[in-house]
């Protein structure tokens, strides 16, 4: 009857063997394509960004608002070139205020004229007048002038008012002063959220770079210097290449709460944020168009001074060859063309202290797929791609039985006293054998009431009788009926 205990004791031990390493043929591990985790950060290498190309220089109209638009020549999306008329101004307002500053100002020529003759008059009666009446005459005289300086004052602001009308009524129409797209039209100088915009923006024609938008949630996953890629809407494989060299923290604007997103996150109820722009200067604008559409990723795996730059945590490494060695060659557990797990070596070159990344020179393709280094990872094992696919995998037997949880809980939540279920599957279909407890260092398995009866010494039959207790250093005896608990000596009943 021992034997069998221990056979079963045995047939347990194996069952979390091969649990503990998790070597069940039909356990899968999870591997990620190395473009993706070489872009890893705040913004994955697969995230894209809509951009629009715009010129190096951009040229802003304003506009008089005292003055009335009558005639709007252009929109949107217009291409304009030098001296084209891209407004006029009401001429017919213009020629009504013209002609009341010249009668305006005719009017002050006469006060000052009058003014004059009346300073005149006082002067000459003053030479007549007695000693009394001279200081009063003084001071008339004093008055008079003065009202004549003001009024000579206010004729040459007057002249000047009707100089500028006449410059404005002669340029009624406001012409395009470069050749170039028009990429907003702002009829009230404010665009939705309130921010001051002018008229008329031209974007000149010429060196073209792209411009995108990052939003507050996601600044530090593009920085100055970056290299990325630019692709068509239309044609997936037209794609040019650039630099990030500008994010315009000085020219925020505050978005819409329900069309923000970072990557493919929703802000939802996080509110209003501010987005900032961002430019892309190109390597070449071959086939670009002023005013064109396009999108932009982070280049895979790529940096600005090129090279491909691996998390040194997916990194591996044999046992040094000596002892002048710190490390083995490095590998990674990659993907072969059969979806099985495989050891890969590469070659590493520098290493990268901010990113924690070594640059791999050989061995490895941004197109690779390889698994984060754990116990599952062992050669030939199956890979998949659904990190869900892969947890449920680790979690069964191979004929699909659940296995046992890590914290030692089986299906039925027994437990030993190491914290693991030792109950076997009895390969004959009955139940599993009931465990017995107390035994220091083991749980001992106790056998049923089935098991074949075995003889004493004295050659009478011993029948097993079921004990009970718990215990953590004490001695049980399994062919007397006990029921009790020991902690540093024999159970006793």
């Amino acid at each position: 009857m021992r034997k069998k205990w221990i056979a079963a004791a045995v047939t347990a031990a194996a069952l979390l063997g091969l649990w503990g390493c998790d070597s069940t043929p039909k356990a899968k591990v999870y591997v990620q394509n190395v473009g993706e985790i070489t872009g890893a950060g705040a913004i994955a290498v697969n995230d894209v960004f809509p951009g629009i190309v715009v010129s190096e220089k951009v040229t802003e109209i304003q506009r008089d608002t005292e003055r009335t638009v009558t005639k709007l020549h252009v929109a949107e999306g217009d291409n304009v070139k030098q001296g084209d008329v891209l407004f006029q101004y009401d001429s017919e307002e213009l020629q009504l205020s013209l002609d009341k500053q010249n009668l305006e100002l005719e009017q002050l020529k006469n006060t000052s004229t009058t003014l004059q003759s009346q300073i005149a008059a006082l002067q000459k009666e003053q030479k007549n007048a007695s000693k009394d009446e001279q200081l009063s005459y003084t001071v008339e005289i004093q008055s008079k002038e003065a009202q004549k300086k003001e009024n000579d004052y206010n004729i040459k602001v007057k002249q000047r008012e009707i100089a500028q009308t006449k410059t404005n009524l002669a340029n009624a129409e406001i012409l395009a002063p470069v050749s170039g797209r028009v990429v907003s039209v702002s009829e009230d100088g404010y665009d939705q959220y309130g921010n001051p915009k002018p008229y008329i923006t031209i974007q000149q024609s010429g060196s073209y770079r792209v411009k995108g938008t990052i939003n507050e949630l996601s600044m530090g996953a593009v920085t100055e210097g970056m290299a990325m890629r630019i692709f068509s809407r239309t044609d997936p494989e037209q794609t040019w290449s650039g630099t990030v060299s500008l994010i315009d923290l000085e020219s925020a604007t505050q978005s819409n709460p329900n069309s923000m997103y970072f990557g493919s996150m929703e802000a939802g109820e996080m509110g209003a944020t501010s987005k900032y722009p961002f430019y892309v200067e190109l390597s070449s604008a071959d086939g670009l168009m002023l005013g064109q559409h396009v999108y932009m990723e982070l280049a895979s795996g790529e940096t600005a001074t090129g090279g491909l730059w691996l998390p040194e945590y997916y990194l591996c490494y044999e046992e040094p060859a000596g002892e002048d060695q710190e490390k083995g060659d490095p590998y990674v557990w990659a993907a072969n063309d059969k979806d099985r797990l495989e050891k890969r070596y590469v070659t590493l070159g520098g290493y990268d202290e901010m990113q924690m990344a070594y640059e791999v020179l050989e061995g490895l393709t941004v197109e690779d797929e390889i698994a984060y280094p754990s116990e599952t990872c062992v050669a030939g094992a199956v890979v998949t791609r659904d990190p869900a696919e892969a947890t449920e995998a680790s979690g069964e037997t191979s004929e699909g039985d659940p296995m046992m949880e890590p914290d030692g809980s089986g299906e039925n939540g027994e437990q030993g006293e190491s914290g693991v279920d030792m109950t076997p599957a009895d390969p004959s279909g009955q139940e599993g054998l009931p465990i017995e407890e107390g035994v220091e260092g083991a749980d001992v398995l106790a056998p049923t009431g089935d098991q074949p009866e075995e003889t004493t010494g004295g050659g009478n039959p011993a029948t097993p009788s079921p004990t009970t207790g718990t215990g953590t250093s004490g001695t049980l005896n399994p062919d007397e009926p006990t029921e009790g608990t020991a902690s540093d000596g024999d159970l006793e009943g």
